[in-house]
């Protein structure tokens, strides 16, 4: 087997080929942009310019070729030059940033915001929004910081210059939290306003069929005109009915207040303005934005580059505008702004009423930095090495990682050359870029993050990440001991200090801890993970008073920590719990998990009428809630509201939340199921089936099997199974002995021995079985359990049931009684197959119950080459609302492309075809499908491009990935398989089409392939799926059939046979494996030893073709071809080639095919199947010996039997024979009707194939 190239075993170099593709994929790259960096070095010593030495120490920290030395001597001369200019601030924030200096950092990541807002430099922008990025992240690593800023942060917000709106939106961020922190008033209402926050939205949804493809499609609400209250449902989600919600706010955010069931939704607003106005429109979340019904704005995380597109700029004429979003939930927050960042006032309205302008937008331009550097799905190289990194950086701020990866790639692309900064944030990045298998991610971080701390020991986060990782080879002790290091290296970092106490808490040090909590609480008092650390430790020491002020200046710190939560309920005090729950969930509505963790505590603290409220309120957000519904309805029935459960659980069917914990409930109080009335009694059925005889034939008996299914409208249900088995061999008690525990509530599983005796068995936690105890000839085994299945979700709209069988193979059946109880208004589809007898019917007010009953059916006889068992069967299935459409859709819905076009993945499918121009798709698609066969390991992985570049997971999503990013139209089609059993309704006919090929429009028509064998042919389709029907699964789902070209499976001979007077012959043989028997020997061929070789075809393939032979010599030819038959060709002699007799010799032809074995019954009783398809082609040509004269003459025929086919074409060429035949034999059905004719037909071909050919000799 081909050995995986791996990245542990490459080195950094290749791997990072693979995934920046800087030399093996792209061809010769452009050179990087080195000359500003150059220059930067050569002018740098001698300047007294401290920007150009800033340019000179950035140089040295993040372009190619930096040195650790040079930027020590360019930090020393930039120190002692001063200046506080944008690239001169910037440098040194950066260095210290890096080494482990956050303070000044942060002081000069405001020197950077300071010139950033005057500066022209096409830098300010991105450079000040790094700044307060950073300055937000270094917020609590630092003391002092704020208070030296705040004037300049304060006046920045009011006026921001040229900062750029992300910039001054996170100085607002920074702004809000210090002031909430000091407790000033009306923080939160004033940060809204400083945000530009527009308060009067209109939420509606959910639309679509809780899919995930929905996120593309668009609805109703992005038409022209007024929303409806209530709009249309989707026909596949009929109860789930958009509408325009009832919606709270906090702060930015407005978001419903009513349940979140899966789905698209919209936001919409509508804003006045006075006059003509540019404005900067940004909507969190939205996927879509339309101002006055035209889309100004349009992006996906699955269009690679476009997520960081965030805001709009707009010119919008006077008048009322209407701007509606498409979200990702019902949650959004719309921000209206001038261009300079600075926030519009309050202009919005949520009245639909009034009419707006219906004349477009003009976009006046694209005011989001990382949108600068993205085109078309793939990068605009910036123009030198900062903005470069910058830009990098903020890419994965926003969380686009493989953006950030590929910007980064002119500084990172050469580790030898690459700046330790540049190094750095590759380590980071490597981890979290999704065309990486998280394991492989691990590993190239591990080796970058190794020749940083070799170039820069300085660099605090390598060193950190190396002395954390590996802790399970290396052990926490070890971990400790090189974190304690750092931390007395790097004092002022606090996220080592935070690692250590971490480490010291795993290996329960608390001695070590407390001391280093009570440490670096004072050397970092504003670090909120320290803080808590050290509430903890107080307490643990008993200093309750000290706690409680740690806490309070946690809590200003950190408004949304729930600390005080977590010692009130420690303390068991419920009172104090509760309102920190109540303050937590006004601050985070969005949090559902908070209003369940109060419904528990007011039940706890006894606060009933509060409790009732609390749980209504919930329940009324979210019907589908069923802890919320069972917590009510235990709190009523604590009341005394007896049918509080019943009524809970009517309620949950109705709105179709999930009701098994509910039934669970009331059977647990009434001690009955509903299910109870139809329980049966084991002693009276054994008895019964004892005064019937008390035998059947067989190792066993199956006394009772029994099934009541009770169906719910929402598509729930549960069942009752009852089972009585009689052991009558010693060999039944050998396979019964041990039992598999029933699924589900097992209400009995026990041994009733013959003299009535109960035993149970013992139950072992962790094993999956029991053992029947003291079991004997006679006993029986009972299993009785009831089964829980949950409705579909959508209100009961499908149901498919459980395949009952009334007879098996081994065990004869005394009685199988199926009952089915479903409601009057989901009318059953019931599919019975076999001999089953017509239900008996009874109607019960809104409920219907049918009753199969089949007694002493013998075990069944299954006749040799017969269809699957479970068509012969006696059996019946039950369900509602299955068809082949709404399974199509489903598949379309789940296999629907949402891979993303990663640009590096895009230069390796370039690679994979290069010589292959864009109109030969044909051929295109066939050096990505023999790649993909030689590459990519078969595994669990489904996204392309991990699959592509980890070279493991899914072949056939990898071949799409690529092929579907090279613009080939390759899509899958579900097809029906030729061995199917024939659909006997609606559901089974839901299920025939389960089989997948992919098909690729080229330009020589449509082809369809498989991906599956790494050894088969371009184009192969096993033969039961050939010329089948299918469905393209895309949207339509337009019928297609496969086609029937291509190769087929089978054996081609041929040959010479040169006889000699004596019968033995000399044999020069051709064996062409075609199809899957070419895959199978291939297979075979890989793992054999190459010393095996000639002994392995000689005892199993010319021994089979030809026994007696001898195999002179062999050579396996086109093995490495998978387009091209496997050939073997053989040289051998054999003895008795012809056998002698008197007057001459007799020939039975070689390599005969006796078709008659297939048809050795006399006749069936059941269908037949010819499971795989069978291709033989004989051309061989018989040298006569040289005394020999031929007496058989040949016989040419041609049998038929439908599609099978055996055809001679036997001749004399000269003195030589020629024996050509083929015998075509595809996969089919056979059935009892026809199978007299398939009998003659087999005979027909072996009297046609198997007669001797007599050879007279002289």
């Amino acid at each position: 087997m081909k050995a995986k190239a791996t990245i542990h075993g490459l080195g950094w170099a290749t791997a990072l080929s693979l995934a920046f593709l800087a030399q093996a994929c792209a061809g010769t790259p452009a050179a990087p942009p080195r000359s500003a960096a150059e220059q930067a070095r050569s002018a740098g010593p001698t300047s007294s310019d401290p920007e150009i030495v800033g340019d000179w120490l950035l140089a040295e920290l993040i372009s190619p070729k930096a040195d650790a030395k040079r930027a020590i001597e360019a930090r020393k001369r930039l120190d002692a030059l001063g200046g506080k200019g944008l690239h001169a601030s910037l440098a040194r924030a950066l260095d210290d940033d890096a080494h482990g200096h956050p303070t000044r950092a942060a002081t000069e990541w405001v020197d950077v915001v300071r010139s950033s807002r005057e500066s022209n430099d096409p830098v300010a922008s991105i450079a000040a929004w790094y700044a307060a990025e950073r300055l937000l992240a270094l917020r609590d690593s630092t003391t002092g910081v704020w208070d030296a800023a705040r004037p300049l942060v304060e006046s920045v917000i009011a006026s921001p210059g040229n900062i750029g709106w992300r910039a001054r939106a996170d100085l607002v961020e920074w702004w809000s939290a210090e002031s909430y922190a000091a407790a000033s008033k009306g923080v939160l209402e004033q940060a809204a306003a400083l945000h530009g926050c527009q308060s009067k939205i209109r939420i509606a949804g959910p639309f679509g069929h809780g899919m995930e493809s929905d996120a593309e499609r668009s609805f109703q609400p992005e038409r022209p005109g007024a929303w409806p209250l209530y709009f249309e449902p989707d026909p596949r989600r009929p109860k789930v009915l958009p509408h325009v919600h009832k919606v709270d706010r906090q702060q930015c955010d407005v978001y419903s207040s009513e349940a979140w069931p899966a789905g698209v939704y919209y936001g919409e607003t509508f804003i006045n303005l006075e006059h003509p106005t540019e404005v900067l429109l940004a909507v969190q979340g939205a996927r879509r934005l339309l101002v006055d019904d035209v889309t100004v704005l349009e992006r996906s995380p699955r269009k690679w580059g476009t997520w960081p597109k965030f805001g709009v700029h707009l010119r919008l004429e006077k008048g009322r505008h209407r701007i509606v979003a498409r979200l990702e939930s019902p949650k959004a927050s719309v921000r209206l702004l001038r261009p300079d960042g600075t926030p519009m006032p309050q202009v919005s309205s949520d009245d639909p009423g009034p009419s707006y302008i219906t004349r477009p937008p003009v976009v006046v331009g694209d005011p989001n930095v990382i949108d600068r550097f993205v085109r078309a799905g793939d990068v605009v190289r910036p123009a030198d090495h900062l903005t470069t990194f910058l830009a990098s950086f903020l890419s994965q701020v926003e969380g686009q990682f493989d953006l950030a990866s590929v910007l980064l790639e002119p500084l990172a692309s050469s580790v030898q050359d690459a700046g330790p900064l540049a190094l750095t944030l590759q380590g980071m990045l490597v981890q979290y870029d999704p065309i990486f298998p998280s394991s492989d991610g691990r590993d190239l971080a591990r080796e970058l993050y190794s020749k940083v701390a070799a170039r820069d020991p300085e660099i605090w986060q390598a060193r950190t990440w190396l002395a954390t990782d590996g802790a399970d080879k290396k052990g926490l002790p070890a971990v400790a001991k090189e974190l304690r290091a750092l931390y007395d290296h790097f004092p002022e970092v606090p996220d080592i200090a935070a690692g250590l106490s971490d480490a010291y808490d795993q290996l329960g040090w608390q001695a070590e801890q407390s001391m280093l909590v009570q440490e670096t609480s004072k050397r970092f008092p504003r670090r909120a993970r320290i803080l808590r650390a050290l509430v903890d430790v107080l307490e643990g020491q008993g200093k309750v008073s000290e706690a409680d002020q740690v806490v309070a200046r946690l809590q200003a710190l950190d408004p949304d920590s729930d600390i005080q939560l977590d010692r009130a309920l420690r303390r068991k005090d419920f009172k104090a719990a509760i309102a920190e729950l109540k303050r937590l969930a006004a601050r985070r509505p969005d949090r559902k998990d908070l209003a369940a963790q109060l419904e528990t505590l007011l039940s706890r603290a006894g606060q009933q009428r509060e409790s009732f409220a609390q749980l209504e309120k919930a329940l009324a957000k979210n019907p589908r809630d069923a802890t919320s519904r069972l917590a009510l309805a235990d709190a009523k029935l604590a009341r005394g509201d007896q049918s509080a459960l019943r009524k809970a659980l009517a309620d949950a069917i109705q709105n179709g939340a999930p009701s098994a914990d509910l039934a669970n409930a009331i059977e647990l109080l009434e001690g009955r199921t509903e299910l109870e009335p139809y329980r049966l009694d084991a002693r009276k059925m054994i008895g019964e089936f004892v005064k019937a005889g008390g035998e059947m034939e067989g190792n066993a008996v199956r006394v009772l099997d029994y099934s009541v299914l009770w169906l719910h409208p929402d598509g729930s249900s549960r069942m009752l199974e009852h089972e009585i088995v009689r052991v009558q061999t010693e060999e039944s008690i050998r396979k019964m002995a041990e039992q598999n525990v029933p699924e589900g509530l097992v209400l009995r599983l026990r041994v009733i021995k013959k003299d009535g005796r109960i035993l149970e068995p013992e139950f072992v936690a962790g094993k999956p079985t029991v053992t029947m105890p003291h079991l004997e000839v006679g006993d029986y085994i009972e299993t009785e359990s009831i089964i829980s299945k949950p409705g579909d979700g959508m209100g009961g709209m499908t149901y498919r049931g459980p395949h009952w069988f009334f007879r098996e193979q081994d065990i004869g059946y005394w009685r199988s009684e199926f009952i089915v109880i479903s409601p009057k208004d989901r009318p059953l589809t019931i599919e019975p197959h076999g001999n089953v007898p017509e239900p008996v019917v009874t109607e019960d007010g809104m409920l219907i119950t049918r009753r199969w009953t089949v007694d002493k059916s013998p075990a069944a006889v299954i006749e040799p080459g017969t269809v699957p068992i479970q068509e012969l069967l006696p059996s019946v299935r039950v369900g509602w609302g299955l068809t082949l459409e709404r399974e199509l859709r489903n598949m379309v819905d789940a296999l629907a492309d949402r891979s993303v076009r990663d640009p590096r993945l895009k230069r390796i499918a370039e690679r994979i075809v290069q010589g292959a121009p864009p109109g030969a798709v044909e051929e295109r698609a066939k050096r990505i499908y023999h790649w993909v066969l030689s590459n990519v390991e078969k595994g669990n992985e489904r996204d392309g491009r991990r699959i592509v570049v980890g070279k493991s997971g899914e072949p056939v999503l990898g071949f799409l990935y690529i092929a579907r990013i090279l613009g080939i139209p390759a899509e899958i089609v579900a097809v029906k398989d030729r061995l199917t059993e024939p659909p006997i309704g609606p559901m089974t006919e839901s299920e025939s089409f389960n089989d997948f090929v992919i098909r690729v429009q080229t330009e020589k028509g449509e082809l369809f392939l498989t991906v599956l064998d790494k050894f088969a042919p371009f184009g192969y389709l096993p033969a039961e799926l050939r010329g089948q029907p299918g469905f393209r699964l895309i949207e339509g789902t337009p019928k297609v059939v496969t086609s029937t070209v291509g190769s087929f499976d089978g054996i081609v001979y041929e040959g010479t046979a040169t006889m000699r007077d004596d019968g033995a012959a000399e044999i020069d043989l051709l064996e062409r494996f075609v199809g899957k028997y070419g895959i199978a020997v291939r297979r075979s061929l890989e793992t054999l030893p190459k010393a095996q070789l000639h002994d392995a075809v000689e005892s199993k393939l010319l021994a089979s073709d030809l026994p007696g032979a001898s195999l002179l010599s062999m050579e396996v030819q086109d093995q490495d071809d998978l387009d091209k038959p496997l050939t073997i060709h053989m040289k051998a002699v054999m003895a008795d080639f012809a056998r002698r007799q008197a007057g001459g010799l007799a020939l039975a032809p070689p390599f005969r095919v006796r078709v008659a074995r297939m048809a050795s019954l006399a006749e069936r009783k059941t269908p037949m199947i010819i499971p795989d398809a069978s291709h033989m082609e004989v051309r061989i040509r018989i040298k006569l010996p040289p005394r020999g004269t031929l007496l058989t003459q040949p016989s040419p025929a041609e049998v038929r039997d439908d599609d099978r086919v055996v055809t001679v074409r036997d001749r004399v060429e000269g003195k030589d024979l020629v024996l050509d035949r083929v015998f075509d034999l595809p996969a089919g059905r056979i059935s009892v009707a026809k199978y007299p004719a398939f009998q003659s037909f087999a005979r027909s071909a072996d009297e046609a194939t198997q007669r001797e050919i007599r050879i007279g000799i002289q």
